[in-house]
């Protein structure tokens, strides 16, 4: 019998097994290969899956707010082409972030859709809008609840306080105006995930033992309420009608707070302090700051409350005084380091971008806080525009360090460098945290702070009109503070936001017509050359830029300020209106006073020369010379404007109108108007010969006297005294004896007749024989336009050389044509058109000789 051996044993098994193993095999790789097969297919694209039972291909789009599936489909490409076809129906033209997401999630995109590029500035766009709504949400959660206290029955006795973003609880439920401890409350909200508005998921729920849960629906007002500890699960969703809401409904808030606030075994009070300390070290800090510091507001009746946002650029609200107005705060604490320095960050988060610098509207006032083992020493109240001029805001990210006056520099240069923040600092090491201040440190407070610091900030948006009348008050008690005020209004007006813009504007109207000439002259060539700019920047190369950029759709994704909208395009044409209107204001008020308002009256002679429409009521003149202290004297005046019934309400008390003008002081100024007249057209006469006989001439003097003339005519048909054509109106008959024909008596020069060949002046005082011009051998007689140029040198002094040249010999002159149209054609002639008429031969006179040099007063 043969030996069995292992060998033996080990064939047996292998040719029972064998076919078994082989049946097997053959079938193990005949099945998965075709599963496999089509879960790679199905991999190959976005939002497409295989189903391993039905052996077809789903495709699904996860959106927030929207069902996934969209349908099954035989091949996976049917599937990827369905759900691209989704893809752009959910995120069309329209929607902001339309590219991004098409890009990423389309299988097949296009060559412009997959060539798309992201910039650092719009992911951060994008995320700052994700992320801003959980802010926004948060907010909206405590509105309601607090919304839904007030209108219970428990409002009166309690009340629901908003804790700062670092604090672990969210508000604080208490006896209304007590100042113990309270029922803690964490506040989740959430929307609904379908459109029916019954499916909410709550998430980040664990960690909040000992305090009050609540749940709040955002689109569906309602409430579902829990105590931390039962809590056991991160993530909740309640479906309306279902279990887990009827298990955690609540009907009455009110009821349930104040059934938890009495409830102190199982919900146990903590005060704000306590409360507010329940966060990061960091946020300790923070916390403690704040605290004395509005503590030290309290003491001078200022309030200090937190945003309903928290994790912006504003850490608080300040009220300054009762009604007051409320100025945003970024905080900033700082305890000295390692290297023997007190500093702050001057930048914020910017998501992908890394850290940026502070915009200039991000908040009001920068309040630096110096501490010493978390107690207060002293604090550095810093307005947002001198952080400006300092270049530590809206330029890059830097380190602010704090100098005190017990830390100053050893160097003499940077100590000289940092000695402006010395003025903006208060020093507290007196006081001890109690609620009265050291008399000292109170009166600095209120001082520096209340009059300095809070003035700079709410004359410009806050409580305008309020501190821009006061600032009026000042000036004209003061009026070396003049330049000052229009400093700081030309750094205004050289932003490019038009905000700040339209609010020094503002600020400069009403200095205008509350201190009158004390303004106007001290408006230097630099702010004039602010003014005309202002007019000018829609003709720039950058506004055409930004207007470009807004057009083209691309402004969502540019920083803010580069593209110009409809809404600024708006708010540019009218601060250009509202510049016009104030310089068309001053001339007319002040028209006697071009000597001491020479930039003035450069800038409205540099516009209207280039065409720009001043606005004019349809007298002539501004409709509200009226509104301007000290404007009675203007010859523009005596037109008799009247504020047009639009003519907006004064900001503050304006000058009374005094009584209008006797007769004779009316018929002197006329007088002197018609001599000053004939004095500029007889020298313009003598420069338009003096180029055509090819001498040298000013042409910017020769521009200027033309005005002039036409200035003087407008004015003179605006009161009355000429028509249309210069020819002189007849007075009404109730004021004028029978018989009288012409101007008013004028002292020495009176009208005795007039017909249709021209009119006849005698000057001296009886009367003369009438000579009519050779129209043949004249110029077109110099006959009109408005007020503005007209200069103080022309009628200061009653003996002028324009005065005395009409009160002594007057030759005369005839008015057959419009002043307009002898303006027009000198115009022509200086600008080399032929002159078919020989220009006429007036009287010479010395006044001439007073002209002056081009730029310089007339008839000085």
């Amino acid at each position: 019998m043969p030996r069995f051996t292992h060998r033996t044993a080990f064939a047996l098994v292998w040719l029972v097994l064998s076919p078994l193993l082989g049946r097997l095999l053959r079938a193990s790789v005949r099945v998965p290969h075709h599963e496999a097969a089509a879960r790679a297919e199905a991999a190959k694209f976005r939002g497409v899956s295989y189903h391993k039972q039905r052996g077809i291909f789903m495709a699904r789009l996860c959106v927030c707010g929207r069902p996934a599936y969209i349908g099954c489909f035989q091949s996976a490409q049917q599937a990827a082409e369905a759900y691209d076809q989704e893809v752009r129906r959910m995120y069309p033209d329209a929607t902001p972030d339309h590219q991004f997401r098409r890009k990423n999630w389309l299988n097949f995109a296009s060559e412009e859709e997959a060539a798309y590029d992201e910039s650092p500035e719009q992911a951060r766009t994008r995320a700052m809008s994700t992320y801003g709504a959980v802010q926004r949400k948060e907010a909206r959660s405590f509105e309601l609840l607090k919304e839904a206290l007030d209108a219970s029955v428990y409002s009166g006795n309690y009340e629901l306080m908003r804790l700062t973003g670092s604090s672990k609880a969210d508000a604080l439920f208490k006896l209304r105006g007590s100042s113990k401890a309270g029922l803690p409350i964490q506040i989740k909200a959430a929307t609904s995930l379908w459109k029916q508005a019954r499916t909410y998921t709550f998430k980040n729920l664990l960690g909040y033992d000992g305090m009050l849960v609540v749940l709040v629906a955002l689109d569906g007002a309602h409430f579902w309420a829990a105590a931390g500890e039962e809590l056991k699960f991160d993530n909740m969703r309640i479906t309306i009608g279902c279990e887990s809401d009827n298990e955690r409904r609540v009907e009455s808030i009110g009821a349930l707070l104040v059934a938890c606030f009495k409830n102190i075994k199982k919900f146990p009070h903590v005060s704000v302090e306590e409360a507010e300390l329940q966060c990061s070290r960091t946020c300790r800090v923070e916390v403690a700051a704040h605290r004395q510091l509005m503590k030290l507001f309290n003491c001078v009746n200022w309030s200090l409350t937190c945003p309903q946002q928290h994790l912006s650029t504003v850490d608080s609200l300040l009220e300054v005084g009762v009604g007051g107005p409320v100025v945003r705060l970024q905080e900033k604490a700082s305890h000295l380091n390692r290297r023997g320095k007190y500093e702050v960050r001057m930048s914020k988060c910017g998501g992908s971008l890394g850290r940026l610098a502070y915009a200039e509207n991000d908040f009001d006032l920068l309040v630096a806080l110096v501490l010493h083992k978390d107690k207060l020493q002293g604090i550095f109240l810093l307005p947002s525009s001198e952080l400006v001029q300092q270049g530590l805001v809206a330029k890059r990210p830097s380190l602010l360090i704090l100098y005190p006056p017990w830390w100053l520099p050893k160097r003499s240069f940077y100590k000289e460098k940092n000695a402006w923040q010395l003025d903006f600092f208060i020093d507290l090491r007196t006081w001890q945290g109690s609620t009265e201040l050291p008399a000292q440190v109170k009166m600095r407070l209120e001082r520096r702070s209340g009059n300095r610091v809070v003035s700079k900030i709410a004359d410009w948006g806050f409580d305008g009109k309020a501190v821009n009348v006061q600032i009026c008050d000042l000036i004209k008690e003061n009026r070396h503070l003049a330049p000052l005020a229009l400093a700081r209004i030309e750094e205004r007006l050289r932003k490019d936001s038009p905000s700040p813009v339209h609010l020094a504007l503002s600020l400069l109207e009403m200095l205008v017509k509350n201190c009158g000439l004390i303004i106007c002259q001290a408006i230097n060539a630099d702010l004039a050359e602010t003014l005309v700019s202002l007019v000018k920047k829609r003709e720039s190369w950058r506004y055409g830029f930004g207007r470009n950029l807004h057009k083209t759709g691309l402004s969502e994704w540019l920083p803010q300020g580069i593209a110009i909208g409809e809404d600024q395009r708006a708010q540019w044409r009218q601060a250009t209106q509202k510049v016009l209107e104030i310089l068309q204001l001053s001339v007319d008020a002040f028209m006697l006073h071009e000597g001491t308002m020479r930039p003035v009256f450069n800038a409205y002679k540099r516009l209207r020369q280039e065409g720009y429409q001043f606005p004019r009521s349809s007298t002539g003149v501004a409709a509200n010379l009226c509104l301007v202290n000290g404007a009675e004297s203007s010859p523009a005046y005596l037109a008799g404007a009247t504020p047009s019934a639009d003519t907006p309400a004064p900001t503050s008390a304006p000058a009374p109108r005094p009584a209008r003008p006797s007769a004779e002081a009316e018929d002197e100024e006329i007088a002197r108007m018609i001599g000053a007249r004939a004095d500029a057209s007889e020298r313009v006469e003598q420069l338009v010969q003096a180029l055509e006989q090819g001498r040298d001439f000013d042409p910017q003097e020769l521009d200027e006297l033309i005005t002039l003339v036409e200035d003087i005519s407008e004015v003179l048909r605006a009161m009355g005294v000429e028509d249309e054509d210069g020819r002189p109106k007849a007075p009404p008959p109730s004021s004028v004896p029978p018989g009288a024909i012409g101007v008013r008596n004028v002292p020495a020069a009176r009208v005795i007749s007039e017909s249709p060949e021209g009119l006849l002046i005698d000057d001296t005082g009886g009367a003369s024989q009438f000579e009519p011009e050779e129209s043949s051998d004249r110029s077109p007689s110099r006959p009109s336009a408005s007020p503005e140029d007209l200069g103080d040198p022309l009628y200061d002094a009653p003996g002028s050389a324009a005065g005395n040249a009409l009160l002594g010999g007057r030759a005369k002159k005839r008015a057959s044509r419009g002043w307009s149209q002898w303006a027009e054609s000198m115009r022509s002639m200086a600008a080399g058109g032929s002159r078919t008429r020989r220009l006429g031969d007036g009287v010479p006179r010395s006044a001439y000789a007073d002209l002056g040099e081009a730029g310089t007063p007339l008839f000085q």
